[in-house]
């Protein structure tokens, strides 16, 4: 009996996914509206069955939230593992997308396309003026953005229930790992320095939230450093931390990471410092790190299990 029970859910969620309008609606006025992140309101009429996303964030909460038969595309970053954490589940969706192919874009059908914040409004706008339904969502730079991101894109498919889910699983999840940590160390939880081809992962921003739920400590708290500022043979010498951070990534393809982590490691300068000491020098997935929806628990993982590995 269970199993027949959750065949006909099964079968229930893909239905009012899309293939019946899932609610009814007076002649003419819309089920439900958003106002997105530039304060354009959205109207719909009925959840969109063909939603395109030019944002590759965007895809990873989609591919979580609805059905494949929903998503007409998604981005071609999709594909590159290197990028995208959803893994298998891109192959569910047949098409893929380029930002600039307003012709391609338009040619899908779309009846809903996600676009991003740091695009800009004049992006949208050009989207809209081909005749397309636009809903932009602001770019996260912290956790609790990260939540609402995800809410966003929920509320415009018309799922948000689901969106509580994905947002409530995280947030147990990180508190999870955080308190298991503090329990076990209290307070001698690990100071670390994260390092990118642009520079040094500042004292505030998503990074500092990372640590937070990872149960370690940045250790450039207290200091007026902004993100990807320059960092100095001096203040490395300075802060001293237990363990680096390198990046896993590069988007200039003009660097050598693994000569990058060689030149920390192999400088006579740095031989005190803890983290080159003891050679905890780690890269870190660069897609976990700068995830900005439901799979950033992966870069809280990583790190908690780089720092702590006795713990996990």
């Amino acid at each position: 009996m269970k199993y027949l029970v959750a065949f006909v859910f099964s079968i229930c969620f893909f239905i009012t996914g899309c293939g019946a309008v899932p609610y009814t609606k007076e002649e003419g006025r819309p089920i439900y509206s958003l106002t997105d992140a530039f304060g354009i309101k959205v109207d719909f009429y009925a959840k969109p069955c063909r939603i395109v996303s030019l944002n590759n964030s965007i895809d990873e909460i989609l591919l979580d939230l609805v059905p494949s038969e929903r998503i007409a595309a998604i981005t071609y970053l999709a594909d590159d593992p290197t990028l995208c954490c959803a893994g298998d589940k891109v192959k569910l969706v047949k098409n893929r997308v380029y930002g600039g192919n307003f012709e391609g874009l338009v040619a899908l059908n779309p009846d809903l396309v996600f676009t991003a914040s740091f695009n800009g409004s004049g992006y949208a706008d050009s989207l809209r003026a081909a005749g397309l339904k636009v809903v932009t969502c602001q770019t996260p730079n912290n956790i609790k953005c990260i939540l609402q991101y995800i809410r966003e894109v929920a509320a415009a498919v018309g799922e948000k229930e689901r969106g509580e889910i994905l947002v409530g699983t995280l947030q147990k999840d990180m508190e999870s790992i955080r308190a298991k940590v503090v329990a076990a160390k209290e307070d001698k939880l690990v100071r670390v320095l994260a390092l990118s081809t642009m520079g040094v992962m500042g004292p505030a921003g998503t990074f500092n939230d990372l640590c937070y739920y990872a149960g370690i400590r940045n250790a450039l708290d207290g200091y007026n450093v902004p993100a990807q500022a320059v960092l100095s043979e001096e203040l490395l010498l300075e802060i001293n931390p237990d363990v680096i951070f390198m990046p896993s990534w590069d988007y200039t393809k003009k660097n050598d990471l693994d000569n990058f982590a060689k030149e920390i490691l192999e400088n006579p300068l740095y031989k005190n410092v803890n983290a080159v000491k003891n050679k905890k020098v780690y890269k870190l997935h660069d897609q976990y790190l700068y995830s900005t929806n439901q799979y950033t628990i992966k870069a809280v993982e990583e790190m908690a299990k780089l720092c702590y590995p006795e713990l996990f």
